[in-house]
């Protein structure tokens, strides 16, 4: 864990202190097997057939509590065919009511000391968004425990009416008591410095749904600004696969966007906190100030069983850019430990015939104090499109890393394509002008009024400018470069 991992991080000179804040799983998560049976974990015995009966085809041992299948099992088992019973001991650390909780894809049943606690096969919940939307909703029982009193745990599953998937999550939350936020507010507020690792997982964000919101699940963003106000010294890490609102992003002394790291995201996020790595990545999407900006907004999940991409062209960057709307952060926008300096880029050529390479040299300098990598982007922007196009594009970047005082070369390549447009051609329009659809159609003169009939790849003559930056947003300089003729349709 991000807490596991800046421990052994700074060793024992510091002190970390921990408080959860708040509670934002969407689903229980199961039982670890290093809780069970002191680490041992649980013990599984797999069953021919639905009522766990006869000769034991198959055991495994230090399993948790999350036991799903996509197709057999084991050798000897058919799917929809089998079933299991798992046996463990929990002991707990708290006194308190306790939260057993049971998704099950097929039929499944809890017993905690030989009590039955939650019954899937009396009572099988109605299908819910876990496991790719494959699984149960989540059904939830209290039982008080008592710390260090051990009980024992059983889970009994048949693969009954299981499709695709079979098997049973059991997860389990401890008391979680009053004030979990006022105590992170407590513990930010003695501390020297906050790290906050807030974000979603993969309830919140997996296949088989969408989300219907960008905001963080719980009480995240309230626990965000009090914790803000209560330490000005506060790392926001957002460990989330996808955009999320950040109404409070200007609170935090400094925020980092980790995505959905895997399993060295810890240990890299240690390192990145305290300097042994640079944070040198750029965003790959822009982040959006509200959902309502959002391209697909307005045409997502669709009506009447039909989605209408109304976006067209606009994916992205190219709707904020092109409708002027602002973002929260820009696409390709990222910030190191360092500083830089973009300087004047140098054409090959200011001419661009199509078939042929425009080469673009930007010279970068580090005027910070330690080494670092920038990012240095080229968007194309056609002065006068035939068609309707996105304001600007990305077509080409590089990245340079340069020490303290250095300087480095960046290389941006432009072929054809790098000023090409899809055209879906018009091959009815010479019967439309004629009359052959009823009313004969006004052609105005201009440009933009040609129709051609074979769709394809186009390169128009005329002026583009390259705007060289380091997002879509944050342009550094802006040159003209003139495409002496006509082109397409290209190969494709």
């Amino acid at each position: 864990t991000p807490l596991d991992a800046i421990r052994e991080y700074v060793g024992d000179g510091i002190e970390i202190v921990h408080e959860r804040g708040c509670w934002t799983e969407m689903t229980t998560p199961p039982l670890p097997a290093s809780a069970i049976s002191a680490g041992r974990g649980f013990s599984v015995e797999f069953f021919a057939g639905l009522d766990a009966s006869g000769e034991v085809i198959h055991r495994l041992q230090d399993q948790s509590s999350q036991l799903m299948y996509f197709g057999k099992p084991a050798q000897g088992l058919d799917p929809g065919a089998f079933s299991l019973r798992a046996v463990g001991r929990y002991v707990p650390t708290e006194s308190g009511d306790h939260t057993f909780t049971l998704i099950q894809a097929g039929r499944a049943r809890l017993l905690v000391d030989g009590e039955i606690v939650l019954d899937g096969f009396a009572n099988p919940p109605p299908r819910g968004k876990a496991f790719f939307s494959l699984a149960s909703r989540e059904l939830e029982a209290c039982v008080s425990l008592r710390a260090g009193r051990p009980v024992d745990i059983e889970i009994q599953y048949a693969a009954q009416d299981a499709v695709v998937l079979q098997g049973v999550k059991i997860g389990l939350r401890p008391p979680v008591g009053e004030g979990l936020l006022d105590r992170a507010v407590a513990a930010a507020r003695d501390a020297d410095a906050v790290v906050m690792i807030v974000g979603t997982n993969g309830d919140w964000e997996s296949e088989g749904h969408d989300r219907t919101s960008m905001n963080l699940p719980g009480d995240q963003d309230e626990l965000i600004r009090r914790v803000c106000a209560a330490n000005p010294d506060t790392v926001i890490c957002v460990n989330a696969g996808a955009p999320i609102q950040m109404d409070w992003a200007d609170q935090p002394r400094a925020l980092l966007q980790t995505w959905f790291g895997g399993q060295e995201m810890a240990g890299a996020l240690a390192d990145v906190l305290f300097g042994g790595c640079e944070p040198g990545g750029r965003l790959p999407t822009s982040l959006p100030l509200r959902v309502e900006h959002n391209p697909s907004f307005g045409n997502f999940p669709g009506e009447n069983s039909e989605v209408r991409y109304g976006e067209g062209l606009l994916m992205g960057y190219r709707w904020y850019d092109t409708r002027g709307l602002p973002v929260r952060f820009p696409f390709g926008h990222g910030l190191s430990y360092t500083r830089f300096e973009i300087g004047p880029p140098k054409l090959s050529s200011p001419t661009f015939e199509p078939g042929s390479l425009l080469r673009v040299e930007v010279p970068v300098r580090n005027v910070g104090p330690r080494a670092g990598s920038e990012v240095v982007q080229c968007y194309v922007e056609p002065l006068q499109p035939r068609l309707f196009r996105p304001r600007r594009e990305l077509r080409a970047f590089d990245k340079v890393r340069i020490e303290p005082g250095a300087n480095a070369t960046a290389v941006l390549v432009l072929d054809e394509r790098a000023f090409a447009y899809w055209d879906d051609a018009d091959p009815r329009f010479e019967a439309l002008r004629d009359g052959g659809g009823g009313v004969p159609a006004v052609v105005p003169a201009g440009r933009g009024h040609d129709h051609r009939t074979l769709d394809g790849w186009y390169v128009d003559a005329g002026a583009y400018l390259l705007h060289i930056g380091r997002s879509s947003s944050d342009i550094a300089h802006v040159v003209r470069v003139e495409i002496t003729k006509d082109a397409g349709p290209l190969s494709r």
